[in-house]
C-alpha cells in the first residue's frame, strides 16, 4: 500500500492548470545529470509503500503499541488532513483572523509534515532514539548505583545492572530506522502534552505573517525551515533565535519570529490574527532558494517559469562543484 509522507491535501494547492506539480527531481545529480522540470501528479510523488504500516512483530515488541493495528498510525493523520483545506480556504480569502482551533490545527499539521517525513526518518530518529534509550537507561543504572534499589525486585544490585544492560541492548539493538519512527510516532499522538503542544503554543503566541506573492512561491517534500539569525538553515528550530518560513501555496506563506510576540493573542486566545504583507520578487526568490535545504527529493511549483528558473540555478551551482557537465 503505497502511502504519503507528504499529504495530496497539501501538495494539491500548488497544482498547475493541467491538474499536475512542475517538479524538478534532484536525485538526478547524484548521477551527475543536470535537473529539468516534469509534470507529475499528486498521486506519484512523497509516497513510499507501506511507510506507516505497522507490522505485528513491532506491536508485540513495545508496550505503547499493543494497541494498535496494522493501519493505526496512517489513519490517525485523517483528523486533520480533512480540517486543512477549509483552513487553507479562509487564509486564502485573507481573514484577518482564524478560530483559535484553526491556527492550533495547521500548526500540528505542519509540524506534523516534519514529524512524519522521511528526512526526519532517515536523519533524525536513530540519533534521538539511541540517545533517549542511553538516557532513560542511564538514570536507572546511577539510581541503583547510588544504593537505591526497590525491595520489590528481590534481586542483588548485580542482577538489576545486568537486567538492565539486557533491556538496553534490546531497545538499542532495534536496527531499522522505520521501526525507531513508527515507534516514535505512536508515542507521541498518544502523549497528552508532548514536545509537539509546546512548540504549538509558543508559535501560537508569535505574530504570524502571510507573505503574498503573485504565484511565486515553491515548495518541497519536506516543507518548512527555519533561519537563525547567521543564516543557518535548519530543519527543524522552535526554540529561540529563529524565524520560521512555510509555504502554503503559491502565492502565501507563512511565516513568524522567535523575537516577535503577538501581543493581542496574550488579551484574546479565541481568535489568531494573521497580518498580511506583500512579498517582492527579491524576497520571494529568497525564500523560495530555502526549499533547496533538505529537500529529500523534489521541489515542486506552480509555475513553469519559476520552476525553470529554479532548475538554472540548481544546475549552475553544481557545474561549479563539479557535480555535473557544464549545460548547454
Amino acid at each position: 500500500m503505497k502511502q504519503h509522507f507528504i499529504p495530496q491535501v497539501y501538495l494539491k494547492e500548488f497544482l498547475n492548470k493541467n491538474g499536475k506539480l512542475y517538479t524538478l527531481d534532484t536525485a538526478l545529480l547524484k548521477y551527475g545529470r543536470s535537473v529539468f522540470s516534469e509534470e507529475r501528479s499528486t498521486a506519484e510523488v512523497c509516497r513510499s509503500k507501506d511507510f506507516y504500516t505497522l507490522n505485528p512483530s513491532l506491536i508485540s515488541t513495545f508496550p505503547h503499541m499493543k494497541d494498535l493495528h496494522r493501519l493505526s498510525i496512517e489513519e490517525s493523520f485523517q483528523h486533520y488532513e480533512r480540517k486543512y483545506p477549509k483552513i487553507i480556504a479562509k487564509i486564502k480569502a485573507k481573514q484577518q483572523a482564524i478560530p483559535i482551533d484553526d491556527a492550533r490545527t495547521l500548526m500540528y499539521t505542519l509540524l506534523d509534515f516534519k514529524i512524519r517525513n522521511v528526512h526526519f526518518r532517515e536523519n533524525v530518529v536513530p540519533k534521538a532514539y539511541v540517545a533517549a534509550v542511553e538516557e532513560i537507561i542511564g538514570e536507572y543504572k546511577y539510581g541503583i548505583q547510588h544504593d537505591y534499589l526497590p525491595a520489590a525486585l528481590n534481586l542483588s544490585r548485580e542482577e538489576v545492572l545486568k537486567q538492565l544492560d539486557l533491556i538496553e541492548k534490546k531497545f538499542k539493538g532495534i536496527s531499522s530506522p522505520e521501526d525507531m519512527h513508527l515507534s516514535a510516532i505512536a508515542q507521541r499522538k498518544q502523549e497528552t502534552e508532548g514536545i509537539q503542544d509546546k512548540i504549538i503554543e509558543h508559535a501560537l503566541g508569535l505574530e504570524w505573517i502571510m507573505f503574498e506573492s503573485n504565484d511565486g512561491f515553491v515548495t518541497n517534500d519536506n516543507p518548512g525551515v527555519s533561519v537563525d539569525s547567521r543564516n543557518r538553515v535548519q530543519n527543524t528550530k522552535f526554540d529561540e533565535d529563529y524565524r520560521y518560513f512555510c509555504p502554503l501555496t503559491p502565492s502565501l506563506c507563512l511565516s513568524f519570529d522567535a523575537s516577535r510576540f503577538d501581543q493581542r493573542y496574550k488579551t484574546n486566545k479565541v481568535q489568531k490574527y494573521i497580518s498580511y504583507q506583500k512579498c517582492s520578487a527579491q524576497a520571494t526568490a529568497q525564500i523560495n532558494q530555502l526549499c533547496g535545504y533538505h529537500v529529500n527529493r523534489h521541489i515542486f511549483a506552480q509555475s513553469k517559469e519559476v520552476i525553470d528558473s529554479i532548475a538554472v540555478s540548481i544546475n549552475r551551482a553544481a557545474e561549479l562543484k563539479g557535480e555535473i557537465k557544464r549545460t548547454q
